[in-house]
């Protein structure tokens, strides 16, 4: 079937500006958050509090979405707020026959066996995790059409939750910024993560799909290619050991993901680092 109209959550987040900015053309993409960038009814951006039943309803009436793509939003809408708004959409989608895509997350993991496939057990020890955890269930069990999308850790240049914007940032200012040097993701870029999340929107696989990049690194030695990337101060970045950091759990050691079944279920090839900063940040070489 042919998307005419697609509703994207979370748009304060990197998650829902790269599928926003990956649409192909002739999609209306619909980007919501609780306080929008722009005025509600300007542009592709609308206010939606996804937790209130009457207002979501009101949304599908007026949009009629064929699909969803359904992002955590980073600007403190977290928790039971994400849970309810998880399960109000999952209503909605099955009751208008709209598919859904849940963009969960890699902190599904422990870290005590990575990398992970997408048949092994979820064992999440963060809260970060837990929520995914829980809203994934909620999709699965509620859903005949839906799938859930595993990015690892996700990089680009938009969004208030940006990894490599937050390096930028602290080392831009000179300041000094600490970074596990065991705790192990396969980072994936944004616009790669984009792709990934509209070939599952346009194909209707079911259940999960790991998107990730080719190369596992630490989060440490993540930094330093940022850095590299931009020009900026290496030896402001400092390594630090315990396998963890304030949002991904005292267990994880290697969340990394492997990336099987979206190159021959999606048709899509794993980038290398190097390959993505470089088409991130085209005027200074890696």
């Amino acid at each position: 079937m042919a998307l005419k109209t697609v509703l994207v959550t979370g748009g304060a987040g990197l998650a829902a500006a790269s599928i926003a900015s990956a649409a192909p053309a002739g999609v209306r993409v619909i980007v919501t958050r609780p306080q929008p960038v722009q005025p509600a009814g300007q542009g592709n951006f609308a206010s939606a509090d996804w937790t209130d039943a009457e207002q979501a309803a009101r949304l599908f009436d007026e949009y009629r979405f064929d699909a969803v793509a359904h992002c955590l939003e980073p600007s403190g809408r977290a928790g039971a707020d994400h849970v309810q708004s998880t399960r109000n959409i999952v209503g909605l989608c099955s009751e208008r026959g709209a598919y859904l895509v849940y963009v969960s997350g890699n902190e599904v993991f422990d870290g005590s066996a990575g990398p992970y496939g997408e048949d092994d057990p979820v064992s999440p020890v963060s809260a970060p995790g837990k929520l995914h955890v829980a809203c994934e269930m909620l999709a699965v069990t509620g859903l005949e059409e839906c799938a859930v999308a595993r990015p690892s850790l996700m990089f680009g240049l938009a969004g208030t939750d940006c990894p490599a914007g937050m390096i930028m940032t602290a080392l831009g200012a000179g300041k000094q910024l600490t970074l596990p040097e065991d705790l192990f993701d396969n980072p994936v870029s944004g616009r790669q993560f984009g792709e990934a999340v509209w070939r599952m929107l346009e194909t209707r696989p079911w259940g999960a799909v790991h998107i990730a990049g080719r190369d596992s690194v630490s989060r440490h030695e993540f930094g330093l290619r940022v850095a590299a990337a931009c020009g900026l101060d290496r030896t402001l970045l400092t390594p630090a050991r315990g396998g963890n950091s304030k949002d991904t759990g005292t267990c994880a050691v290697n969340i990394a993901l492997k990336t099987a079944k979206m190159e021959q279920e999606l048709g899509i090839a794993a980038s290398g680092l190097e390959t993505a900063l470089a088409d991130l940040f085209p005027a200074r070489p890696v």
